[in-house]
């Protein structure tokens, strides 16, 4: 998707990576994506903003909970039509 939308430049996966190096990375961030649904406590959310990364998640369940219009992004579901 990266290439398609031709933003590889700006973009980067990592991969695993071991515990203590999360935070590392994390902290350069812009925003941190959270897109599942299955996730209830979002602990990751919590860590993201403590760090003054911009959590992006999906509004559904626990990590939207945690997030407002003055913390983060949610994003609601729409059909595929939409």
């Amino acid at each position: 998707m990266v290439d398609r939308l031709g933003i590889r430049n700006g973009v980067s996966f990592c991969g695993w990576l071991p515990h203590n190096e999360v935070q590392d990375k994390l902290r350069v961030c812009d925003f941190m994506a959270l897109p599942s649904i299955r996730e209830f406590g979002g602990a990751v959310v919590v860590e993201s903003m403590a760090l003054g990364v911009t959590p992006i998640v999906a509004d559904y369940a626990g990590p939207s909970e945690l997030v407002d219009e003055n913390t983060g992004i949610r994003v609601g579901f729409t059909t595929r039509k939409a």
